[in-house]
């Protein structure tokens, strides 16, 4: 028998970076994850592998709702997005009284938010902010959170598995927790 201070279910940024935080902080951490580590996905059979219910899942009362963690996978969806980053919402956090402003940035630094340069976005994606300026539309290009020095033009691996470490995803926290004493356990399936 194992003890722990802490046990995590599901290796996604909300139990990786918990899990990180309680190793940083000297807890003994169980980080358990449902699916395996898939590193490369490399096409959409192996996507479709890790999908659980493709997003769905089904209610005690046996009605679908959307699931946002959907990845039986080590880093959880963050594997399989393209590394969008979109602040809180100013509008609805103030509505409440809160305030993200320093929170938003202290993550915009820790997970190299930017643009990414011209050479780094397909050349259809560029003409049509193009042509949506053109029209007046005012679009420009959705910041990311990839760190531009790793990547390589024409690469298109962000969904796939970034095999050079440029598209921020939960493993960076995960692997944080493990260099910290964190315990990972894959193909673990917590029942409450």
């Amino acid at each position: 028998m194992k003890e722990y201070d802490v046990i995590v279910v599901g290796s996604g940024p909300g139990g990786a970076t918990v899990a990180r935080e309680m190793s940083l902080r000297g807890r003994k951490v169980l980080l358990a994850e449902r699916g395996g580590r898939w590193n490369w996905l490399g096409n959409t059979l192996s996507v479709a592998m890790i999908l659980q219910n493709f997003g769905l899942t089904v209610s005690r009362t046996v009605l679908p709702i959307t699931q946002v963690t959907l990845a039986k996978n080590y880093g959880g969806a963050s594997t399989l997005i393209c590394g969008c980053a979109v602040p809180p919402p100013r509008k609805v956090f103030g509505e409440v009284g809160i305030d993200l402003t320093e929170e938003a940035e202290e993550a915009r630094k820790e997970l190299f938010v930017g643009k990414l340069p011209d050479d780094l976005v397909g050349q259809a994606n560029l003409r049509l902010m193009e042509a949506a300026n053109d029209l007046g539309y005012h679009w420009d290009k959705v910041e990311k959170f990839i760190d531009a020095g790793k990547c390589v033009p024409d690469c298109s691996d962000c969904m796939m598995g970034c095999k050079r470490g440029a598209k921020w995803s939960a493993r960076f926290y995960g692997d944080e927790a493990i260099a910290k004493g964190a315990e990972l356990s894959l193909g673990t399936r917590i029942d409450n």
